[in-house]
């Protein structure tokens, strides 16, 4: 068995274990069960289309950035400043497009988040795209992913803020704003690594290498494509949001739950999980969802606990799953062969 394979193995194990140990330990395990068993097969499927919806947008993103960075996909895309006159490589179907995107889910729950660099390792094997190239993808995407979703949970907790407390929501938006700008200034953002590389030991080595990284992430960091790529992130996070209030819902003491509640628990605490550097935010956004709706639902520790597995399974397994077959009809589909050591090594490269 590949070290590819063994990873996926044990963090889907891991996963498995952190679920059961929840369910035991706070949710009443065999009423969590007979709530799993009696929900709507329905509602089950409308929750994976809403995340189909979800991919669906942020693989438009990817489409976009491959496009502003003149890989040759479809459609054709334009010359841009910061990007070679021409397009370089081979010319990347959209079929194979979707499939590397949908193969960096794969490893989404793996340690050292080397999933983050597998598509551009993919794309760098099978059509000879420099991994210097991609890489900043990874960057705009995760930036363009947390404004919206910040941006969501803003929206959510202004519905039930007292009106004396609104001056947060000022900061917060404010926040927003100013990661939106510092991320596009691009003298701004040369002063900060001046003033890092001017740091003893430290400097030296890391500010050149944050330099060349935002070089040649500048090109989809600038205000146009930052406000497209933030504006698809905020549509593609609430249609997982969306499957979220429809599966508290599916529950007799959901009911109490408005739609920007729901927004307002999924979007704290997917950032939540995301800041917590754990792979795929295990533990701590299943905890923290089931902890956030038996107080602010006012759901019974099962009820709340059946929820978060639901989603869970509907948002970050499903994709899991989806990325693996992508990634083993893709390997075959180019004939390329994917061992956790490469991906890892192409991860510093790009760091």
């Amino acid at each position: 068995m590949s070290r590819t394979a063994r990873g996926v193995i044990l963090s889907v194990a891991a996963g498995a274990a952190l679920y059961i140990v929840l369910a035991i330990g706070y949710g009443e395990g065999r009423q969590v069960l007979a709530h799993l068993r009696s929900f709507s097969l329905l509602l089950l499927l409308l929750g994976l289309l809403l995340a189909s919806v979800n991919y669906l947008f942020r693989f438009i993103r990817w489409q976009y950035y491959l496009r502003l960075l003149n890989v040759p996909t479809w459609p054709l895309p334009r010359p841009t400043q910061a990007a070679d006159a021409e397009p370089t490589g081979k010319w990347l179907s959209l079929t194979d497009s979707l499939l590397v995107f949908l193969a960096g889910f794969s490893l989404t729950v793996t340690p050292g988040k080397v999933g983050e660099v597998l598509k551009s390792y993919l794309l760098r094997e099978s059509y000879g795209q420099p991994i210097a190239r991609t890489a900043p993808i990874v960057l705009a995407e995760r930036l363009t992913d947390l404004i919206g979703l910040l941006l969501l949970m803003l929206i959510g907790v202004a519905t039930w803020m007292r009106p004396e407390h609104h001056y947060l929501l000022g900061i917060g938006l404010s926040l927003c704003l100013m990661m939106l700008l510092f991320a596009s200034w691009r003298s701004l953002v040369y002063g900060l690594l001046g003033w890092i590389e001017r740091i003893p030991k430290l400097g030296p080595k890391l500010g050149p290498k944050l330099r060349e990284f935002y070089d040649a992430a500048y090109v989809l960091l600038r205000p146009v494509p930052l406000l497209l790529a933030t504006f698809t992130s905020v549509l593609s996070w609430f249609a997982e949001c969306l499957a979220f209030y429809l599966m508290i819902h599916g529950f007799p003491d959901g009911g109490q739950a408005s739609v920007t509640l729901s927004t307002f628990i999924y979007a704290v605490m997917t950032v939540a999980g995301a800041l917590a550097f754990v792979p795929g935010g295990l533990g701590v956004t299943e905890g923290g969802m089931a902890l956030l709706l038996a107080e602010l639902v006012a759901m019974s520790r099962s009820s709340a606990v059946a929820v978060t597995l639901i989603i869970r399974a509907q948002t970050l397994w499903f994709a899991v799953l989806l990325g693996v077959l992508a990634l083993l009809v893709f390997s075959r589909r180019r004939h390329v062969a994917v061992s956790l050591d490469k991906v890892t090594s192409s991860n510093s490269a790009a760091q």
